[in-house]
């Protein structure tokens, strides 16, 4: 992911996910923007993981907007939970990727060659 796109950001949509309340079809929509940005992490496509974001905020602000009695609304399935574990450790390994690497021009960390 570039550096225009925020892992601590994309990281902290992801974990919110946990705490949703959905019907099956907003978990089946929920799910496939997972899928998308995964394939989009995978394939360093900023786009894609817009995108996938974009779906999620979608979901996101129909579930507050829909704060009435409807249809049944769970709490997330072992499916999407473990999509949503596999990016959450994905993200977390890639911040702390980001944040290992020393930003250009910063002088070499002790006992590394300069």
């Amino acid at each position: 992911m570039s550096d225009r796109l925020n892992v601590r950001g994309v990281l902290r949509r992801v974990e919110a996910i946990e705490d949703w309340s959905l019907t099956d079809a907003e978990w089946r929509a929920v799910g496939a923007a997972l899928e998308v940005l995964a394939g989009a992490l995978d394939a360093a496509d900023d786009a894609g993981v817009r995108a996938a974001l974009g779906t999620l905020q979608e979901v996101e602000e129909a579930r507050r907007a829909l704060a009435r009695p409807g249809p049944v609304r769970t709490y997330i399935p072992q499916q999407q939970r473990e999509q949503r574990n596999i990016l959450v450790r994905r993200l977390t390994l890639d911040l702390n990727r980001e944040s290992a690497v020393p930003p250009p021009g910063a002088p070499p960390a002790p006992g590394q060659p300069g």
